[in-house]
């Protein structure tokens, strides 16, 4: 059996005078050692992405999570606060690839940033700091924790009624279970 080859988002950074596409390790380790893939990663390059060499070389893709915010024009969202981290050029790449990737069947995941792409793809809005809404989880990173902490299991997640993951799984609600999904 090959290994899957897993397309992973990248985060667009200028430093002095280079420009890095680049994705965390958490992220490239997961997809080595969680599912035995093998990585590569989607470049910032907006309209210049070759969508059709992508989706003939990947099985699954990966949005990760970021220290950047989506910017909130793609939302209708009011400005954000001063000083707040925004990747435009991941916007422009990763904002218009997901409905392709939707539509041409290959499985997607998204984490963190990656889910909130996947909601204003698909004209959601989004609470800027979500932390502040009443009756809303925190799900910044425990400062307190060490890392394995950090990224440990923080809640469970209930699956919905005929939903992809309910029909993989005979459970309503998952915590600290994600490993043991059957693989197809």
């Amino acid at each position: 059996m090959t290994k899957p080859i897993i397309g992973i988002s990248t985060c667009f950074e200028k430093q002095d005078l280079f420009n890095y596409h680049q994705s965390g390790e958490k992220y490239i380790s997961a997809v080595v050692n969680a599912m035995g893939g093998f990585p590569i990663l989607i470049p910032d390059l907006a309209d210049k992405l070759d969508y059709e060499k992508l989706f003939s070389t990947v099985d699954g893709i990966l949005l990760t999570g970021s220290y950047s915010n989506v910017e909130p024009h793609h939302y209708n969202g009011h400005s954000s606060k001063p000083n707040t981290k925004h990747d435009p050029q991941r916007d422009a790449t990763i904002l218009p690839l997901i409905p392709k990737v939707v539509n041409a069947g290959i499985p997607l995941f998204a984490i963190c940033r990656g889910f909130q792409e996947m909601n204003i793809a698909y004209k959601g809005s989004l609470h800027q700091e979500v932390h502040t809404v009443e009756n809303k989880q925190d799900h910044r990173e425990d400062s307190t924790k060490d890392i394995d902490g950090q990224y440990d299991f923080a809640h469970s997640v209930t699956l919905t009624k005929n939903g992809a993951l309910s029909q993989l799984i005979d459970e309503k609600e998952l915590k600290g279970k994600f490993c043991s999904l059957p693989r197809s």
